[in-house]
């Protein structure tokens, strides 16, 4: 329980939303094309450590394979700390961005509905990356083939995050969201299909792939065109808190009716409702004039 809490705080401290935070501190201009590159190294980080820990295990005691961990990641997290510099010549840029408070900011339509939309794709994007592995046996395919449409899936998300990364640079990030948004839709649309058509598969592989990493991408950019300022961090940390609980949610209720129904059709209509909720809700967003 001790290792849990602390790794948990950990996690938060140095994790996610203090890396966007630097991050968008530094980019003003290709702040998408720099957000969606580093979003990739989690997805490549995963794909070179995973291999290597578990041989570790495979061939060492957890005690032995933890503290050659600790050593890499230490290092991992130590060296880069030498070369990474503030930006000085942002004192004109935090002045107009004073930014609204998160006081101010939930009293305004726009933080609901923009909360509203990416609770949903949360709700989306963990019900098909945590249940992707059941609905294909549902189908009878085999460990091979699900290895497949993982591999389909996941490089899909590498080629979202670059993609939709380096349009929210050249066009309205708004948009942009809706555009990504589509592509869950569209998915949802085919995984229903799907249960009767299996030729989907690698389709929605690629689809839903490109479509939550794109999301995924435009949520932390459009929090921080909206909100980056001297409360963007507290704001960011309130719209994860609500986004992972609703993907939880999904990943719990998805489960659930499946269990109920012996199928994942209930399941499937419930995430396109919610995936079209997301992209209405998105057309009630408005950035906030200050």
């Amino acid at each position: 329980k001790i290792f849990n809490i602390g790794y948990a705080v950990a996690l938060c401290l140095g994790g996610f939303i203090s890396n966007i935070f630097i991050l968008n501190g530094w980019f003003q201009q290709n702040r998408g094309i720099a957000l969606g590159i580093f979003l990739n190294a989690s997805s490549l980080g995963a794909a070179l450590f995973s291999p290597y820990i578990g041989n570790l295990l495979k061939n060492n005691s957890w005690q032995d394979s933890a503290t050659q961990v600790l050593i890499i990641t230490t290092i991992l997290l130590v060296l880069p700390l030498v070369f990474i510099k503030s930006n000085k010549n942002q004192a004109e840029t935090n002045i107009i961005r004073e930014g609204i408070s998160l006081e101010k900011a939930i009293k305004t339509p726009t933080f609901w509905f923009l909360m509203l939309a990416t609770a949903g794709i949360w709700f989306c994007m963990n019900g098909i990356i945590f249940h992707k592995d059941s609905y294909l046996s549902d189908l009878n395919l085999d460990s091979s083939q699900r290895g497949k449409f993982g591999s389909l899936f996941f490089f899909s998300g590498v080629i979202g995050k670059l993609l939709f990364g380096f349009l929210s640079d050249k066009f309205d990030k708004k948009n942009t969201m809706l555009f990504a948004i589509s592509f869950i839709i569209t998915a949802n649309i085919l995984l229903k299909l799907s249960q009767t058509n299996q030729i989907l598969i690698p389709c929605i592989a690629i689809i839903y792939g490109i479509g939550y990493s794109g999301s995924f991408t435009m949520i932390q950019l459009l929090i921080a065109d909206f909100y980056f300022g001297k409360y963007y961090g507290r704001i960011l940390g309130f719209f994860l808190m609500a986004d992972m609980l609703a993907g939880t949610i999904g990943v719990f209720l998805l489960g659930n009716w499946r269990n109920v129904s012996n199928s994942y059709d209930s399941s499937f209509s419930v995430m396109l409702v919610i995936s079209l909720l997301a992209f209405v809700s998105m057309l009630f967003v408005e950035k906030h004039k200050k």
